[in-house]
């Protein structure tokens, strides 16, 4: 009996079957791709105009990898023995207090790749309903008046495995001065130097301790109307470690001082700067064991004119404010939580008319704060300000204010 044919059909019929299933799995095949590409048409037409990356779900799924996300929220009980009468005079009416929600602060930092990561943050202040500041009755703490919503977006190019140097672009708090954005009580430093522009800034880091950066924004119009133009740039150099070498030290340079944000917030700028007013800022912290402090200065190096800031007394000089401030500590635990009491003293001059609520001449602080538990803690600071005498444009008078915070980091 002779097999082939047999076996020859078999095969043949089997082939046949293969290659109609083969053929099948291939049309559908073409189908699903013929499918997702008019879904991706679709898509794309129904994005036209709007935002987002233009990436595909698949393309993105993983990003999350990359993704930090974090938060604070600091809510603050304040009491005081003044009201503000929504002039910037922090010394007329009775005592008053309040409950604010003064930070609430969301951050997502995006590692893009080596060379490349972004930080995105915004944070929700208690002004920031009401920007102007002066007009709320009752503010009891000078803070700047015109911070953003979004409070920093910008990019980072560096990769330190490699290269010490690195570019930043976008919105940020300038390298001018040293302090806390995120402060119960801001100094008197912090309010002449706190600067947060949409900034270009180049800098270079090395392993042993030394930094310098250089930065240039556009920063408030000359005059009212004028062509917009980046005119205000920096410097910083820094030198140190706290908490390895037990000191650092910066020293800090900008070419205008009326773009300091609670600088810029004095009714005398509001249609732009007559004259640039350099600037210098120099900070000194050091650490041994638990004693902790630090010095700041900040000045101006020449005056404003007399339309822009007004030196108080004066009928025709104009102001060049400086403040200097000097705050000691000591840290311990306090029942198994790490603990901080401190004291300081600051001083301002020729500062009467700076800002939307002034600043006082000196202050006495005294702080105490207490990690709770896991990123939680509670800070009291109470502090005591004198005000210019009469003769120099202030009132003579004193206030005292006390604050209560409940401090939470979302992380």
């Amino acid at each position: 009996m002779n097999l082939k044919p047999i076996v020859a059909s078999i095969i043949l019929g089997l082939s046949g079957s293969a290659f109609a299933a083969s053929h099948t799995m291939m049309a559908s095949q073409n189908q699903l791709d013929a499918m997702k590409t008019n879904s991706y048409k679709m898509d794309s037409m129904l994005s036209q105009n709007q935002g987002g990356t233009g990436l595909s779900s698949a393309e993105t799924q993983n990003w999350f990898n990359n993704v930090t996300v974090g938060g604070k929220i600091n809510l603050d009980f304040l009491a005081s023995n003044h009201t503000s009468n929504g002039s910037g005079n922090f010394y007329q009416g009775s005592s008053t207090n309040d409950l604010q929600l003064t930070d609430a602060a969301l951050f997502f930092d995006v590692a893009i790749n080596e060379w490349t990561k972004a930080h995105l943050s915004t944070n929700f202040r208690q002004g920031s309903v009401n920007a102007n500041y002066s007009t709320l009755s009752n503010y009891l703490v000078e803070r700047p008046s015109n911070l953003p919503l979004l409070d920093e977006a910008y990019i980072t190019l560096m990769n330190c495995s490699q290269s010490p140097l690195y570019a930043r672009i976008g919105r940020q708090y300038a390298t001018f001065g040293n302090y806390d954005v995120y402060a119960a009580v801001p100094s008197f430093t912090q309010l002449l130097s706190e600067t947060n522009e949409v900034a270009l800034v180049g800098g270079y880091l090395d392993p042993s301790s030394f930094a310098a950066n250089i930065y240039t924004f556009r920063g408030i119009n000359k005059t009212s109307g004028s062509n917009p133009r980046i005119q205000n740039y920096g410097a910083t150099v820094a030198f140190g470690d706290v908490e390895n070498m037990g000191f650092r030290v910066d020293l800090g340079y900008l070419d205008n001082m009326a773009d300091v944000a609670y600088v810029s917030a004095s009714s005398g700028l509001s249609s732009g700067y007559t004259n640039r007013v350099r600037a210098l800022s120099a900070d000194a912290m050091v650490m041994s064991g638990p004693f902790d402090g630090n010095v700041k200065y900040v000045t101006a190096l020449n005056r404003f004119t007399y339309a822009n800031i007004a030196n108080g007394g004066s009928t025709t000089n104009g102001a060049e404010p400086w403040a200097a401030g000097v705050d000691v500590g000591y840290n311990f635990n306090m029942m198994a939580h790490q603990s901080r009491v401190g004291l300081g003293y600051q001083q301002s001059g020729e500062a009467t008319n700076v800002g939307a609520l002034k600043l006082p001449q000196k202050r006495y602080q005294a702080e105490y704060t207490m990690d709770v538990s896991k990123n939680a803690n509670v800070g009291f600071v109470v502090y005591h300000d004198q005000d210019y005498s009469t003769s120099h444009g202030g009132t003579n008078d004193a206030h005292t204010t006390g604050v209560v915070r409940l401090g939470v980091d979302l992380v």
